[in-house]
């Protein structure tokens, strides 16, 4: 008897998100800071597979995604905001 691992698709979403949300770190990673074009590649090939991966799960909750060329959400900086104080 195989010993097979039941992952739930709830479960696999959130995995697959994860994944992509470290991808787009990388991804921005690698364009600010590389000159290595390949591995800037190799990032964005990995985010396109997960990215299918996603809309076939999403399948199962009645969503279907669009492949929109999505750009990652850049790190939001600690800003401080000045108040003027009359």
């Amino acid at each position: 008897m195989a010993n097979e691992e039941v992952v739930s698709p709830n479960i696999r979403v959130a995995d697959v998100l994860e994944q992509i949300e470290r991808l787009d770190k990388m991804i921005a990673f690698h364009k600010a800071n590389s000159p290595d074009d390949a591995m800037l590649k190799q990032y964005q090939y990995l985010r396109q597979r997960y990215f299918r991966e996603l809309a076939k799960l999403m399948k199962l909750y009645n969503f279907q995604l669009s492949t929109l060329k999505i750009k990652p959400n850049k790190p939001k900086s600690k800003q401080v905001k000045a108040t003027a104080m009359a």
